[in-house]
């Protein structure tokens, strides 16, 4: 062999040794194999991860570590990359809150029905009920909720507050008004007074009427109790009238009482010398008081064998009353009504104080009054007595006493006979209403039929409203009390919910009892009661 061919074999021998060596050193790697990707139901819902765990992806190297001024950038440009996506999800939401609180209109103008749910109040401004509760919350309004009822000066408050014009529908119609009493009175003329017999029951308050217009009463009245409120008209012996009103004795007519009072110019109070001041003497009393009314003292049976009248001076001065023996300026008189011995000196007493009131009233006005009574008679219908406070009533005029109208067919006096017409201070019994009217209803005269009866209409829908308002006030108080109740009993079901699971998990000894059962209630909130307002809510 050849000295050439010798090399070339060495030469190549050398070669396939480097490659072996080669080889053993930096042996080929191959590729792994991608384990199956099991997914739960959690997981279904949760994004891919991005495979990023220091190079194990598929048939890739891992990466050579960073040098620190590489990994300050690349961190830097992390974090502004961050900051930027939270401006821009920042100004996404404020956009989408813009968007759910579009607030109404300024200046628009919405009409507001007599009451009104929360949410439909938020659906009528086009707000959300969150936002609307919280504007209620800040003008003061708290325990509320989207089922609680406003009315419609509430829901206007709360418009306002958004700078809407609430308009609130005209509900008052057509009325009538009492006219306004003349400055200068002394150019009218003197009216009688008008008198009020008040005291306990059997302390002689008929019997004193009785002896003053000279008719017996007591013998047509059950049992000599007064029965309902009368007015009668007395002629005295020195020519001058008075008019006067008796008022049951009853602690059950108390209220017909205060009406008697409310409605006259002086009051004399009834007592007995034997028997003193009695519990409705005491309620007389305060009622005189309340109206601001003058009073005569009266004290009744003083012919009595033992008596005391000064006794009666001294327990009236515990309740207020002072007579001018006590240095007051109360006069008081002693009577007896059953014998007359000095009934004429309380007349006197009664005409003397009426002129020192000087009592006048005006004559060519329209009529205006006070209902004393009222009931249905056989034979006559509705029949109201009515005592004319100023101007002149005749028949055939057209009156208005509350939610009730009358073309006057007839009048009569105490005594029965018809008259044509009534001055003021007079007591007469009307006939032809058409409705019975309520005793201490205001009478009011009315120009036509017409008049009457719009008048008394819008008085039948005023009354309703008001009906109304009180539901919503009953029904929104119901429903505040059912969502505290309500919280209540999430409040205690998830307290045990928390001691149960506490026990299973061993940090309770014993297991927990349940919540005492409370009283059923009604979840509707008023449901019954909301039917009342039903037709003027959204």
């Amino acid at each position: 062999m050849s000295k050439l061919m010798q090399a070339f074999i060495k030469k190549t021998q050398v070669d396939r040794g480097s490659k072996g060596a080669e080889g053993s050193s930096m042996p080929q790697r191959l590729p792994e194999r991608r384990r199956p990707e099991v997914r739960t139901g959690k997981q279904k819902d949760q994004p891919k991860r991005k495979e990023v765990e220091h190079g194990k992806r598929a048939g890739k190297a891992a990466p050579m570590r960073a040098s620190p001024s590489a990994k300050q950038s690349s961190r830097g440009h992390g974090a502004l990359r961050r900051s930027v996506l939270d401006k821009d999800e920042d100004h996404d939401e404020a956009k989408n809150r813009r968007k759910r609180f579009t607030l109404p209109k300024k200046g628009l103008e919405v009409t507001l029905p007599l009451t009104i749910t929360v949410d439909g109040l938020a659906k009528l401004l086009g707000v959300q009920n969150s936002h609307l509760m919280r504007k209620m919350a800040n003008i003061g309004m708290d325990k509320l909720a989207n089922d609680y009822l406003l009315t419609n000066e509430e829901a206007a408050e709360i418009a306002l507050e958004y700078e809407v014009v609430p308009i609130i529908p005209d509900s008052t119609g057509p009325e009538l008004y009492p006219r306004k009493i003349p400055e200068d009175m002394s150019v009218h003329p003197l009216r009688p007074p008008v008198v009020t017999i008040m005291g306990h029951v059997d302390h002689g308050k008929t019997t004193l009427l009785d002896t003053l217009r000279n008719s017996s009463i007591t013998a047509g009245e059950a049992g000599g109790i007064t029965q309902h409120i009368g007015a009668f008209s007395v002629q005295l012996k020195s020519g001058q009238a008075i008019t006067f009103l008796d008022t049951p004795g009853h602690a059950a007519f108390s209220a017909m009482r205060a009406r008697g009072a409310n409605a006259t110019d002086i009051v004399v109070l009834v007592v007995a010398a034997d028997d003193g001041v009695m519990p409705q003497t005491k309620e007389a009393i305060q009622h005189a008081l309340d109206a601001d009314v003058p009073i005569i003292v009266a004290i009744n049976k003083c012919d009595k064998h033992g008596v005391d009248p000064s006794r009666i001076k001294d327990e009236l001065l515990k309740y207020g009353i002072q007579t001018e023996d006590l240095g007051g300026d109360i006069q008081a008189v002693e009577i007896s009504a059953l014998k007359g011995t000095g009934v004429e000196e309380l007349s006197e007493s009664i005409v003397t104080l009426a002129e020192i009131l000087d009592l006048r009233a005006e004559v060519d006005i329209p009529a205006q009054g006070t209902v004393i009574e009222s009931q249905i008679e056989r034979g006559r219908g509705n029949v109201a007595s009515v005592l004319i406070k100023r101007g002149t009533l005749k028949v055939g005029d057209i009156i208005v006493a509350g939610t009730a109208w009358c073309k006057v067919r007839s009048m009569a006096d105490d005594r029965g006979n018809s008259v044509k017409e009534a001055g003021p201070a007079s007591a007469v019994e009307i006939m032809g209403w058409k409705e019975i009217p309520k005793a201490g209803d205001m009478v009011l005269q009315a120009e036509n039929e017409g008049q009457a009866k719009s008048v008394v209409d819008s008085r039948v829908e005023k009354r309703k409203n008001k009906d109304k308002l009180a539901a919503v006030a009953a029904m929104n108080v119901q429903r505040r009390e059912t969502h505290e109740r309500d919280v209540n009993e999430r409040f205690d079901e998830r307290a045990l919910r928390k001691a149960v699971w506490e026990y299973h998990n061993g940090l309770r000894d014993s297991y927990p009892e349940p919540p005492a059962p409370k009283a059923a209630h009604s979840k509707d909130g008023g449901k019954a009661a909301a039917d009342a307002a039903a037709g003027t809510q959204l």
